[in-house]
């Protein structure tokens, strides 16, 4: 019998069992961080709406000429917390969505930007606009609209 080809490590499944406890309250950790939409600092606006701010990231209108560029982040957790939030889409929606626009030549999604290329301003020029966790702001930003977070929102 294969059955008796398992062997017990001692501790192995205390260390299991700590990985998915840090895993769960990193998770939790996420959800409390704030969201941040942010512009350059030289942009001369002060604020956008929700509705501004989905706009610039489905492609559609957003009746600002002072942003051209809408760039998404290539963090998985963030960027679901942010369509979730801003527009009411599950990441896999988003696709959907996406692929509809792209297939019927109506628009392209936001380039996306690794993590580490946030603090690299001169990569997205003067007139973009993107999202953050807020603890991730420099003054080359200028933050036009706050999502709350997670925890605060389901406590409503």
């Amino acid at each position: 019998s294969s059955e008796g080809n398992v062997r017990f490590i001692p501790g192995h499944s205390f260390i299991l069992a700590l990985v998915l406890i840090i895993s769960l309250f990193s998770d939790a950790c996420l959800a409390d961080r704030s969201i941040v939409v942010v512009v350059s600092s030289s942009v001369p606006v002060e604020q956008f709406t929700k509705q501004e701010v989905s706009s610039f990231f489905l492609g559609e209108s957003s009746g600002s000429s002072l942003v051209d560029t809408a760039f998404d982040r290539n963090d998985y957790v963030l960027k679901g917390r942010f369509y979730r939030q801003v527009a009411g889409m599950s990441l896999n929606r988003l696709r959907a969505f996406w692929a509809k626009k792209v297939f019927t030549s109506r628009g392209r999604p936001p380039k996306a930007i690794e993590p580490d290329m946030i603090e690299n301003r001169d990569a997205f020029g003067d007139s973009f606009i993107t999202y953050m966790y807020e603890d991730e702001l420099t003054d080359t930003f200028k933050v036009v609209y706050t999502l709350e977070a997670e925890a605060k929102e389901e406590q409503k």
